[in-house]
């Protein structure tokens, strides 16, 4: 299929199938199947939309157009969208997959980093690409991407469906979305365990980072500054179980010119 027509499909899709499931902050419904088994329909969380032209992306180093992506169904589908409210974005090509495979991963592969620069605490994110008869579905985190391989929809677009509906009822955890600064009446904060307590204290920070990784596959290194401007939030995937560098900077306490360490948590 094109990208035109997979897009009518798609809006059928979403006449027929998606307007009779609740949206998030409602109360799950149940329904009474055809073979009389009751189902429980769960809160849609995101819906889905595209960009045709410019100015409808924002966020991103250079001008992007998407295929397809979702956002929270919290937002406007219509307004503009910035690269950090993306969930999952997908790539449709009406050419086999054995001639655009490797150009469709690369595109993807770059639409990736865009999502980890803009969002550099993100845990994971979801993407697919759609060729002429076949599906798949990948995975990126901070260490590469998997695959699910080639799945075949010539015959049924009942995978297609089951990925679009997973997609769109996915939790922003499910969805890789960084769960450990919490927002509240447009103030950002973390919260530290105290090393040896059950106790933990809470640190206001200013949500732009001072420091953020640019590359796809690292450690994801991202530093906040506190807005009390007296300490800075260091968040980072670890190499290893250890804890060298908490031990090394506890070691270099009262050191001069060199950082002076506060506390540490795992999450």
């Amino acid at each position: 299929m094109s990208e035109d027509q997979t897009w009518t499909w798609l809006k059928i899709f979403k006449e027929k199938f998606l307007k009779g499931i609740p949206v998030s902050g409602t109360r799950p419904i149940t329904e009474v199947s055809a073979v009389g088994r009751k189902t429980k329909l769960f809160p849609l969380k995101g819906h889905y939309c595209r960009t045709v032209g410019p100015g409808q992306l924002t966020g991103s180093e250079r001008p992007r157009q998407l295929d397809f992506l979702t956002k929270s169904i919290d937002l406007h589908l219509d307004a503009v969208t910035d690269w950090t409210e993306i969930g999952v974005i997908g790539e449709f090509s009406a050419k086999p997959v054995e001639d655009v495979r490797k150009e469709k991963f690369e595109q993807l592969t770059r639409y990736a980093r865009e999502i980890f620069c803009s969002q550099p605490l993100r845990r994971f994110f979801h993407g697919f690409c759609l060729y002429r008869t076949d599906l798949e579905l990948w995975l990126f985190d901070r260490s590469g991407a998997y695959s699910t391989g080639i799945i075949s929809i010539r015959d049924s677009q009942e995978y297609l469906v089951r990925a679009i509906s997973s997609y769109l009822l996915m939790s922003k955890n499910e969805l890789g979305f960084d769960q450990t600064i919490k927002e509240k009446n447009g103030v950002y904060s973390v919260q530290i365990k105290k090393e040896g307590s059950k106790s933990s204290k809470k640190f206001k920070i200013n949500p732009v980072p001072i420091i953020r990784p640019k590359t796809l596959v690292n450690l994801g290194t991202t530093c906040f500054e506190t807005t009390d401007e007296l300490n800075i939030i260091k968040c980072s995937w670890s190499r290893d179980p250890g804890d060298a560098e908490v031990k090394l900077l506890k070691e270099a306490r009262g050191t001069e010119g060199v950082v002076e360490y506060v506390m540490s948590d795992k999450i």
